[in-house]
């Protein structure tokens, strides 16, 4: 019971079906979890990223017509990538104008996100906070980190709309009090 890490649940489903366990994960979220890699004895709380990466994409259309553009800060392994993919395959289907402009993946273990962070800001257009968009697959530490290391960079402001999808708001919240970026959160854990 609890997987979180998608990467630790596609490890262990295949276990879990030889030894005739059932595997219960709290927030893994990768897609292959329930379809490639799909063994009958697993079971998940969390909605897949296939599920939460085609309900923001409308939803993002349609609340901000005018953002073409997206950034991405994400973890740098399977569901941070997979999300990603997915989320750039929905929005290119709803905008013919889609584009992606700063692709910065970053380690699972990186405590220090300042290089990252300088790395996604660089080059952004002076009026990106009217007209880009930054899609944040980070969760627990790390999406503390980036907006934390972040504020002195004025990274919220950068952006038209930030959409958070690798769960954990409450934390992040709970950590930076009225500090908080103003963000849509597309996926979050069901505790």
């Amino acid at each position: 019971f609890g997987f979180t890490s998608s990467s630790d649940a596609v490890a262990a489903e295949p276990l879990a079906a030889q030894l005739g366990m059932t595997m219960v994960a709290a927030h893994a979220s990768a897609t292959v979890l329930r379809t490639t890699n799909f063994v009958p004895n697993f079971a998940a709380v969390a909605v897949s990223d296939y599920l939460s990466q085609n309900a923001s994409p409308t939803f993002l259309r349609r609340k901000f017509p005018n953002v073409h553009t997206w950034n991405i800060y994400g973890y740098d392994y399977l569901t941070g990538h997979e999300g990603w993919n997915n989320f750039k395959t929905q929005m290119a289907a709803r905008d013919r104008s889609f584009a992606v402009n700063k692709e910065t993946f970053i380690p699972l273990t990186a405590t220090d996100l300042t290089p990252y962070i300088t790395s996604g800001l660089n080059g952004l257009a002076s009026d990106s906070n009217k007209n880009q968009g930054a899609y944040v697959f980070l969760f627990g530490a790390g999406e503390v980190n980036l907006f934390k290391q972040g504020a002195p960079y004025n990274l919220s402001k950068r952006y038209k709309v930030i959409l958070t999808q690798g769960g954990g708001f409450e934390a992040l919240a709970d950590t930076l009090k009225t500090d908080t970026p103003e963000s849509w959160v597309g996926y979050d854990y069901s505790y």
